[in-house]
């Protein structure tokens, strides 16, 4: 089970200043807000809990700190405006008071904005107002990060070991980028699965009349009990790098699905909204009511043709520009699929 002495074989403290590392200052807070807030966010299986850490170890350093070491003048509109306003930092110290924070270090006002959308009405916080709760507040801090997770479905990419996709939107917002640091997010991961035991589950804390005062120091507990000592989460050597290479194929080899609808999932993910399919209705349509409309004005020979093309180039063209991050990564997708990476 996750108690103060083996998460600290994943993330060691030891010889760290706890005046200087709020997470480790109050390491006892952060286990119990861990067991308690991620069952509610089904962030309860092996696979789920590797990823997690993976990512939110590497954006703490590793469960070190809910705040950016950097005092957030780098981004501030009076010594960087460029920087400060494409993160929506337009009034002098909004670096500092909008610096990275929390288990996925938010950072700049427009990105604690868009958290406050979503985190804000259920917690019944302003993070925009208030920016210091998601650095003070450890099980805002967790929860936040447990919200984000859910609405964006990253269970569904660590059930398949998809993790560098799920790195991406964790880091990046895209699953088609390259996370930040991947090569650290990678080794903690693999680091996580090969040390946490594959039976490990995250059980929501039932209360008893005997409970401790704090109720969410119910932690993690394996099904099997010879699992259940800090010997068995011995960190194990460094993995090889056919290891490092396998670890996300192998997810996609256990899928219990059909083919073709394990194709749908993986090349339809960026269509959120519309499938390939309405796209090229919409292209289709768009050309064929374009064509319909010159040909009834009666136009005939080159000048037709070359109204036409003009006016299917130009729908076709912003139809193309319109839905080009959805039809890119659905090619480069298709094209991984067929040529390999």
């Amino acid at each position: 089970m996750i108690t103060k002495d083996n998460f600290n074989l994943l993330f060691p403290a030891k010889g760290l200043n706890p005046q200087k590392y709020n997470l480790v200052r109050e390491r006892t807070r952060l286990i119990a807000a861990l067991n308690s807030i991620l069952p509610k966010y089904e962030i309860n299986t092996h696979k789920r809990i590797c990823a997690f850490f993976g990512n939110c170890g590497i954006e703490t350093d590793y469960f070190k700190t809910t705040k950016e070491y950097a005092s957030g003048w780098d981004y501030d509109v009076s010594v960087n405006p460029k920087k400060a306003r494409g993160l929506g930092n337009t009034v002098k110290g909004d670096g500092p008071k909008y610096k990275g924070s929390g288990l996925t270090q938010t950072t700049g006002k427009n990105n604690f904005i868009a958290v406050q959308k979503t985190v804000g009405k259920l917690l019944g916080v302003d993070v925009v107002k208030n920016p210091e709760l998601l650095r003070d507040n450890i099980e805002l801090a967790v929860e936040s990060a447990c919200i984000f997770w859910q609405q964006n479905n990253l269970n569904y990419y660590a059930d398949r070991l998809l993790f560098k996709n799920l790195s991406a939107i964790v880091n990046r917002g895209d699953n088609d980028k390259t996370p930040l640091h991947w090569e650290k997010r990678n080794e903690l991961y693999l680091k996580c699965l090969r040390s946490i035991p594959k039976d490990f589950t995250i059980d929501q804390p039932v209360a008893t009349s005997n409970e401790v005062e704090n109720p969410a120091t119910v932690v993690l507990t394996p099904t099997a009990p010879e699992n259940n000592s800090p010997e068995s989460l011995a960190v194990p050597p460094a993995p090889t790098a056919n290891e490092s290479q396998s670890a996300e194929a192998a997810g996609e080899q256990k899928l219990d699905k059909s083919k073709v609808k394990e194709f749908g999932e993986k090349f339809l993910k960026h269509c959120k909204n519309d499938s390939v399919k309405n796209i090229l209705l919409v292209i289709v349509t768009r050309i064929l009511a374009t064509i319909g409309t010159i040909w009834k004005l009666g136009l005939h020979g080159k000048i037709l043709l070359i109204v036409a093309a003009v006016v299917i180039i130009f729908f076709t063209a912003r139809a193309v520009y319109i839905y080009a991050p959805r039809l890119i990564g659905w090619g480069k997708d298709l094209l991984g699929h067929f040529f390999g990476d």
